[in-house]
């Protein structure tokens, strides 16, 4: 296997997608499993930078923008704003490529995907990264404890120019701010 910078070619490919200075858009299924029950939803996530990204579905948008996140709740016209622990780990993390604290073990190739299995020992969770020869993701699944779990499945990646950041709510949605 071709490998790049210390890591496996298709995972420094995967990497590398998000600094080509244009904005990446990527059509995702989420699925959270939670004890007994299971939410699913499907959004688009929207890569600006390293520090500036979103998450919008139907239910909900999500924002991030250095440390801060807007979490936007459409249904109970809620919005929380809270503010990120240095180095705190999100599954946005995996998905914008950002791998601090994560030890990959060696990918299993087959039929031209590579399935690499990852460890987060700051969380005590394991998953895998599922990416085409490409580097282009195909799936993510985080698995906490045995009754905790999420899978990410995205859909075809999309360039585009940048477009302005904003996090835009309506004046009358309550606010909670949870900032120190």
């Amino acid at each position: 296997m071709l490998v790049v910078g210390g890591e496996p070619e298709p995972l420094h490919s995967f990497k590398n997608l998000f600094t080509i200075g244009k904005m990446i858009e990527m059509p995702i299924d989420f699925s959270q499993k939670m004890e007994n029950e299971t939410f699913m939803t499907n959004g688009l996530f929207t890569y600006y930078s390293e520090n500036q990204f979103k998450y919008v579905s139907h239910d909900q948008s999500i924002y991030f923008n250095q440390d801060t996140v807007w979490t936007q709740n459409h249904q109970t016209h809620q919005i929380i704003i809270d503010q990120l622990m240095q180095g705190e780990f999100t599954f946005f993390s995996i998905l914008s490529g950002q791998f601090d604290g994560i030890d990959f073990e060696s990918p299993i190739l087959e039929k031209g995907i590579f399935n690499f299995g990852y460890y987060i020992s700051d969380w005590d969770v394991r998953g895998k990264l599922i990416l085409y020869s490409d580097g282009h993701p195909k799936t993510i699944t985080i698995q906490g404890s045995d009754d905790q779990s999420i899978l990410i499945s995205i859909g075809e990646i999309r360039h585009s120019s940048i477009e302005p950041f904003n996090a835009p709510y309506a004046g009358t949605w309550e606010v909670i701010d949870l900032r120190e």
